[in-house]
């Protein structure tokens, strides 16, 4: 009973009635007689309402996002979604630049390196997204032959709902992070208006000293620098967006995988049927190893970038906070934080647990049914750690969120020990008018 080398399908049991399924075991099954098209809810059709909303922030300039399938993605070096990340991303050099001459100025202290911080951490937003860009649409090919070749299974009816959801509660969440941000940096440059100086440039002039230190204040440059702050302050949590929901993505379909396994789970199956399994998981294990590729310097970033306003976070509350606005202020951002960070480690770590739950199941594969077929996709689940990475560096599982959360607590506990709440910090416990 052999496959023809063009067509492997697999065989989703659990919709056959007795008498397929007995087909099935006595002869060849004809792949070609019942084969879906592509479902409605494939990567590409689920990703569309996200990329959408990347494109009002100038991140993943990929163009035929609204094509039914990954044959209509392309990438254009002059196209208008380029030309505009590009221009963000000379923008957020430019103001890089800027931070930087402002730290010569005043001299290098761990609250004046803030501004230089998210706006390195932009730059290198808008870079790797435009490489991201360039190697999305060929990604994008490779996981809708997985999709087609996995669609005799029920696809996730749910999977663009999903993204919605998360995209959407994300987002909100960051919005009001970064209003509540602007309220706070307001209130704190209330003592900076004077009658010569209303409170609107006393903000912008005390919260973009970067800027505003070189550049004449004037309204509507403050608007301008505003809006570009809220948009890149947006593609900065989007960052986050994008690694969940593609482990979102990468975790259905192993559970796809799974649920097959399990409802075979101790019935005798021909060679066959473990054979397309073993070449089904192979398939997997592929495109997991390029999305780690296109993904892991996010990952690295994005972990990198937690980590520091973490630490950062954890510093400001051994400041006294100047009023209880503050103190509601700081718990939200903080607990915002963590959270996100929490949520991103594990989503990212459900694509290494799901692959390697159907050990389990072949452990009890019935010695009639074991074959040499089901030791190599054994082999391959037990010896392969699928599972994304920070540029190899740390594989996302776990494990590894205990570990960054030790980290945290040794760097509370060394701030403590060692009073490390310097002049600096109590410096900025009041805001310098300039």
């Amino acid at each position: 009973m052999e496959i023809p080398p063009d067509h492997n399908p697999v065989i989703p049991l659990y919709l056959l009635d007795k008498n397929e399924h007995k087909h099935f075991r006595t002869q060849h099954y004809d792949a070609n007689r019942k084969r879906p098209k592509l479902s409605s809810n494939s990567l590409q059709k689920a990703l569309r309402p996200v990329l959408l909303l990347a494109r009002c922030f100038a991140v993943f300039p990929v163009l035929g996002i609204q094509a039914d399938d990954a044959k209509g993605l392309h990438f254009d070096w002059f196209s208008k979604p380029m030309l505009l990340s590009l221009l963000f991303l000379t923008y957020s050099i430019s103001i890089d630049v800027l931070s930087i001459l402002r730290i010569i100025q005043t001299g290098l202290t761990y609250y004046n390196t803030v501004d230089f911080v998210f706006l390195a951490s932009l730059t290198c937003i808008y870079i790797i997204f435009i490489q991201l860009a360039s190697k999305w649409p060929k990604f994008a090919l490779e996981w809708e032959k997985v999709e087609k070749h996995m669609n005799t299974f029920a696809f996730s009816k749910n999977l663009e709902q999903k993204f919605k959801l998360l995209t959407f509660t994300i987002m909100v969440l960051a919005l009001i992070e970064h209003l509540s941000s602007v309220a706070t940096k307001v209130v704190d440059a209330l003592p900076c208006a004077t009658n010569d100086t209303d409170i609107v440039k006393a903000y912008f002039v005390n919260t973009h000293k970067h800027i505003f230190a070189f550049i004449s204040y004037s309204p509507f440059i403050a608007f301008g620098v505003a809006l570009i702050t809220l948009l890149m302050s947006c593609a900065w949590n989007f960052m986050d967006v994008f690694i969940i929901i593609m482990s979102a993505a990468m975790t259905e379909r192993f559970k796809q995988f799974n649920l097959l396994l399990h409802s075979v789970h101790g019935k005798i199956m021909p060679v066959t049927f473990w054979r397309t399994m073993r070449e089904t998981y192979n398939q997997l294990s592929c495109v997991t190893k390029l999305l780690d590729e296109l993904l892991s310097p996010i990952v690295l970033l994005s972990f990198a970038n937690n980590l520091y306003f973490i630490c950062l976070q954890l510093l400001n509350s051994l400041k006294p906070m100047a009023s209880t606005w503050h103190a509601s202020y700081f718990v939200y951002s903080f607990t915002y934080l963590v959270l996100r960070t929490i949520v991103v480690s594990l989503f990212a770590a459900s694509i290494y647990d799901q692959s390697k739950q159907p050990k389990t199941l072949l452990f009890c594969v019935p010695s009639e049914s074991y074959c040499t077929e089901v030791a190599r996709l054994l082999n391959q689940i037990t010896s392969d750690d699928l599972a994304l990475t920070g540029c190899r560096f740390f594989s996302v599982t776990r494990t590894l969120v205990l570990t960054v959360a030790g980290t945290i607590v040794t760097y509370e506990i060394v701030l403590v020990q060692f009073n490390a709440v310097s002049s600096d910090t109590r410096r900025n416990t009041t805001i310098t008018c300039l």
